[in-house]
């Protein structure tokens, strides 16, 4: 019987790729991400701009979003506005530098925040093909 939830916590040295790809294997990624699988990212951009320690690395994401879409159909990076109001979605992609990044690996990305009618039945299918690993 596989555990229902695994956690992989390794310090990053010199490969961030490689240190990826243990991580994922770990988790068994590729049992459970396929060419069909729809994959959704969803990063921690607590600031419109990167600061160490606080968001999510940039170099981390476009590493981790060239794997994913290396294997699965279709991976999506989403994230809402700040809280309060604070700032928007579409700033903190611009000051990660995201959308380049996601054009670049062939990624989508959506603004939750704004999410549309049109976006709510692409998130609701993706998230019901979504298989928890």
């Amino acid at each position: 019987m596989s555990p229902k939830h695994l956690a992989f916590i390794e310090e990053i040295q010199d490969d961030l790729k490689a240190t990826l790809l243990k991580a994922l294997d770990y988790i068994q990624w590729e049992k459970h991400v396929q060419k069909d699988s729809v994959v959704f990212v969803k990063p921690n951009f607590t600031f419109p701009y990167y600061k160490e320690g606080i968001t999510t690395d940039p170099v981390l994401l476009k590493c981790l979003l060239e794997l994913l879409k290396s294997r699965a159909g279709r991976v999506i990076l989403g994230e809402s506005n700040g809280g309060n109001h604070s700032f928007k979605a579409e700033d903190a992609f611009a000051g990660h530098d995201m959308y380049e990044i996601c054009r670049e690996a062939g990624v989508v990305t959506i603004i939750i925040s704004l999410a549309a009618e049109s976006y709510l039945g692409e998130i609701d299918e993706a998230l019901y093909n979504i298989k928890a690993i």
